[in-house]
């Protein structure tokens, strides 16, 4: 009697199949547990690689650092500033204008407080505008020739002593005199062109004769903090025209600067001038 055959393991291919399964099966699962080791030795070797690449770059940093502080700072002098070097300086337009206009009129910048004066820069931009500014050495003062008289002073010439300015009368010597006791002194010999009835060229012919030796101290008012009857005590300003000032303050917040007083004032620039002699932020 023949033995009939076992079925457990099917023919001969399902037991290759089942094979290859099998197979296939650990083959995954060698790879299921061999990527992570990978991927923590790549992750590795990319940290290592960023470390030496962070390290390379700190170092041009450092070289880049100290060659700066060797290289000197550029100096400007801002009696030949042009738009460009302002605007890189950090110089307002108005700021630029106000020097363009004070170096037209025949004047040279010797300081940074001259510079401030001229522009209305506040102490902070001063401060960090010194280190790049450079200023021309002031010219010595002539000594008197022989025989000649030195220049007298424009704030302690007497009326007799103007008068010996042609074009220079009783009237206006006496004219003269009473404005610069109202002043309490001039601050700038440009002030001559503000007394009435002077003729513009017997002015330039006084501060040609005359020197501003020394300037009177004088307490500015602060525009910003100043009352309408405070401003409207100055020579320069009407009761109307400190009115506008402080209506233009309470309108628009503080001055930033002495030049924003054109916003406020129709006035000429040279006017402008004269009246921020007298007053400060």
């Amino acid at each position: 009697m023949r033995r009939p055959k076992s079925h457990s393991f099917g023919s001969k291919r399902l037991r290759g199949g089942v094979f290859y399964f099998l197979l296939l099966m650990l083959l995954l699962e060698a790879v299921r547990l061999t990527l992570p080791v990978l991927a923590t030795r790549r992750k590795e070797c990319l940290l290592l690689l960023n470390a030496d690449e962070q390290a390379w770059i700190d170092s041009l940093k450092q070289a880049t650092s100290a060659a700066s502080a060797a290289r000197p700072v550029r100096q400007y002098d801002p009696n030949h500033l042009g738009d460009f070097t302002g605007y890189r300086l950090g110089l307002s337009p108005r700021a630029l204008d106000a020097l363009y206009s004070y170096r037209d009129s025949g004047h040279t910048l010797y300081g940074a407080k001259t510079l401030q004066r001229v522009t209305s820069l506040s102490d902070s931009t001063l401060r960090r505008l010194t280190p790049q500014l450079r200023f021309p050495p002031r010219p010595a003062r002539p000594s008197p020739k022989p025989g000649r008289a030195p220049r007298l002073d424009l704030n302690s010439a007497t009326a007799e002593q103007l008068r010996e300015v042609p074009g220079v009368g009783p009237v206006l010597s006496a004219r003269i005199l009473k404005f610069r006791e109202a002043l309490g002194g001039f601050q700038d010999a440009s002030q001559l062109l503000d007394v009435y009835g002077l003729p513009p060229e017997v002015a330039e012919r006084l501060i040609a004769t005359f020197q501003l030796a020394t300037a009177p101290e004088i307490r500015r008012l602060n525009l910003n903090t100043a009352s309408t009857g405070e401003l409207a005590g100055l020579l320069y300003l009407t009761p109307d025209m400190a009115r506008a000032l402080v209506a233009w303050r309470q309108q628009n917040g503080p001055f930033q600067s002495l030049d924003d007083i054109r916003k406020a004032l129709d006035l000429p620039r040279d006017k402008i001038e004269r009246i921020a002699l007298y007053l400060t932020l």
